[in-house]
């Protein structure tokens, strides 16, 4: 890969060092073990699920420093095997985990198993991820819920009726980090001959300052072949975040990533717009009217038709006063979402464009002295 600049310490970086210091790690007998069914791993778990990941479910943590008695609190990712997902699928991710070193990126902290299931532990436990946090922003602005995961955030400190509808001006400027943070994160895994496969709002979590890719269970280390593009080989991801190569089953790439970035961008974008994503699936179309065009249209035209009309919407929320910053992140979105995979920018490309039109993002200065991949 070349030289690259080393993305910046991060709340997990940190955490890991200090774990290597202990003895036994984070359980006293190691970093990944096993447990009896009667044995108590030093955690205190939480009864309510915060999230699934992938095949798995997610609750909370607490584990305490035996230093200082500091509560920590981690994801724990408890996956059972089945024949849709086996045990060699669980170690791959664990195995994948285990190399990604990088402050938008889940850490990984240790595993176990017990009772036939494997538990992963993860670094932070979010607040929420993006899809919960989008929704709660459409309910608040159209005066259906209270805002509790923006309280959490600390994004806002109180709530009247001027507030809830300026929401895009008052969160804006927090919420657009994503786009930097999430790019940066998929240059780093991209320079390492990865691919996430998954991208999706529900796959970034959100912390109080700072969103995390996440769920690797799908994703795909090409590091010891010369290629990473895949011919026609089983869609695993999600039908409506997916790249139209990658239902029809053509060859697949970095760039199939690229375009469900693209479609994470276009939801972001749609909120600060002062829409929402109800008022953008009316106009596109859901997950139920896919499958209907599929069966109306055919795959290939199914997919072509739903493309345009995801292009169309990128444009049509655009004010037509706008100018400067959104109309660059408009059209960066128009290019991640092109049919043609080689017609869309490398990740490479994404973060030198957001870093040219913002070139105070933080996260962006390591991102694009990466080393540049195709």
């Amino acid at each position: 890969m070349g030289s690259e600049v080393r993305p910046i310490s991060s709340r997990g970086r940190q955490l890991l060092d200090d774990l290597e210091t202990l003895e036994g790690h984070w359980s006293g007998k190691g970093r990944e073990l096993s447990y009896n069914r009667t044995e108590e791993p030093p955690l205190a778990i939480g009864s309510d699920a915060i999230g699934h990941g992938g095949a798995g479910r997610v609750v909370k943590a607490i584990w305490t420093h035996p230093n200082n008695n500091a509560e920590i609190a981690f994801a724990r990712k408890s996956v059972m095997p089945s024949a849709s997902f086996p045990k060699k699928n669980i170690d791959r991710e664990i195995k994948l985990l285990k190399k990604l070193d990088h402050r938008h990126i889940v850490s990984f902290v240790g595993s176990y198993d017990q009772d036939h299931t494997t538990h992963i532990l993860l670094f932070p436990c979010a607040t929420c991820d993006l899809s919960a946090l989008l929704r709660e922003l459409d309910n608040c602005q159209a005066g259906l819920s209270p805002p509790k995961y923006l309280y959490e955030l600390g994004w806002i400190h109180r709530v009247d009726g001027d507030n809830l509808k300026s929401l895009p001006r008052v969160v804006g400027s927090r919420l657009e980090q994503v786009y930097g943070c999430i790019t940066s994160a998929i240059l780093y895994i991209h320079n390492r001959k990865i691919r996430h496969k998954d991208i999706k709002p529900s796959n970034i979590l959100v912390d109080r300052n700072s969103f995390y890719l996440t769920d690797f269970n799908v994703s795909e280390d090409f590091e010891d072949r010369d290629s990473t593009v895949t011919a026609r080989t089983r869609f695993d991801g999600t039908e409506i975040y997916a790249a139209p190569e990658e239902l029809s089953g053509e060859n697949r790439s970095r760039k199939s990533d690229i375009y469900s970035l693209g479609l994470v961008f276009l939801e972001v974008f749609t909120f600060l717009m002062g829409r929402s994503r109800k008022n953008m699936e009316d106009t596109i179309g859901t997950t139920s009217d896919l499958g209907k065009w599929r069966m109306k249209l055919g795959s290939d035209r199914c997919h072509r038709t739903y493309t345009c009309s995801r292009l169309a919407w990128a444009t049509m929320v655009v004010p037509p006063t706008a100018a400067g910053k959104i109309l660059g992140i408009r059209d960066l979105i128009l290019g991640m979402l092109a049919m043609d995979p080689a017609h869309r920018p490398s990740a490479y490309e994404v973060a030198s464009q957001l870093a040219t039109m913002d070139p105070e993002v933080d996260c962006m200065g390591s991102a694009v002295a990466a080393t540049k991949t195709v």
